[in-house]
């Protein structure tokens, strides 16, 4: 097999893993605007005061494309590095996407660390690392990793990047939902805890698979029967079935809803009982300010991409 087909190959793993809810479930595009970062920090507005900041999903970029490492609202992360990726690509199938010129010192620049939701910086230094040309195919990953001065304490980070960076990379609203959230001054920021804080990350509701998928931010055990655990309703009634898994230790459940109406509110409820799979056991809570219990789903909340999906606000 050529270099050039096991490269293709490669990417081709990275990005079905990434999509790998299994859901075939995405969310909208994000806007930026310019924002110097010589101006002091803008506070982390109150989560459960957050607008929906949900848009079109928008089609192709000749950019290279963003995405974090640990994505969005990920806990007991040990010594998993916290990285800001690059994803270039040359000459795949007529597309080429690289950065210009000294394109990755100027996305570093626009790169940090902050405590969250205080918002405020946390020192870091910046290690570089870009992709090389080998006989005309990219070798290697272009990436930011941000390396803290001293060792985090257990709170919630985030790592964040200006809205400047759009001049020069895609956010691509496929891949970066729920990898990253938008705040309202146009930054990108993916939360993170250092140790064990299990939180929901995400649910995602398919109109076309008729399954409603619910995503912790680590593995999480469950001390119910899963028709307890987790009610899934419209109109008042009980909705959908556990489709898998069935028994263990799981970062996602999956519920098939066979009779899922567009059309009426769907209300998804978490009974007590979900925990960290961890010797401590630490149960289930929620982001400071974000929406409590029961989390419900709107029609229409997100027209025309034929799915709905929460997380919870920035």
């Amino acid at each position: 097999m050529s270099r050039s087909t096991l490269k293709i190959a490669r990417e081709h793993g990275t990005r079905v893993a990434r999509a790998a809810l299994a859901l075939a479930l995405c969310a909208g595009a994000w806007a930026c605007t310019d924002r110097s970062r010589g101006q002091p920090p803008v506070p982390v507005p109150d989560l459960a005061r957050a607008p929906d900041l949900a848009s079109p999903v928008v089609v192709g970029s000749f950019l290279p494309h963003l995405r974090f490492e640990p994505p969005d609202l990920t806990s007991s992360i040990g010594t998993t590095p916290l990285r800001v990726v690059i994803d270039e690509q040359k000459g795949y199938k007529g597309v080429t996407r690289l950065l210009p010129p000294g394109g990755l010192a100027t996305v570093a620049s626009l790169v940090s660390l902050h405590t969250y939701p205080g918002d405020a910086v946390v020192p870091t230094t910046l290690q570089l690392k870009q992709a090389q040309e080998i006989e005309g195919e990219l070798v290697g990953e272009t990436s930011i990793t941000l390396v803290p001065a001293q060792p985090l304490s257990p709170q919630w980070y985030a790592l964040v990047v200006s809205p400047a960076v759009a001049q020069l990379v895609f956010v691509d609203p496929i891949m970066m939902t729920p990898w990253a959230k938008k705040l309202p001054d146009g930054r990108l920021i993916a939360r993170f805890h250092p140790s064990v804080q299990p939180v929901v990350r995400v649910v995602q509701v398919g109109m076309k698979t008729a399954k409603v998928g619910i995503t912790f931010s680590e593995r999480v055990v469950s001390t119910k029967k899963l028709e307890d655990q987790f009610t899934i309703t419209q109109g008042g009634k009980p909705l959908c079935q556990p489709g898998y898994p069935v028994e263990g230790s799981y970062l996602t459940y999956v519920y098939s809803c066979p009779t899922l109406d567009p059309s009426l509110l769907l209300t998804v409820t978490i009974a007590d009982g979900i925990y960290s799979n961890t010797p401590a056991q630490v149960p289930l809570s929620e982001v400071k300010g974000g929406p409590a219990q029961p989390i419900q789903f709107v029609p229409d909340q997100h027209p025309g991409i034929g799915h709905w999906t929460w997380t919870p606000p920035p």
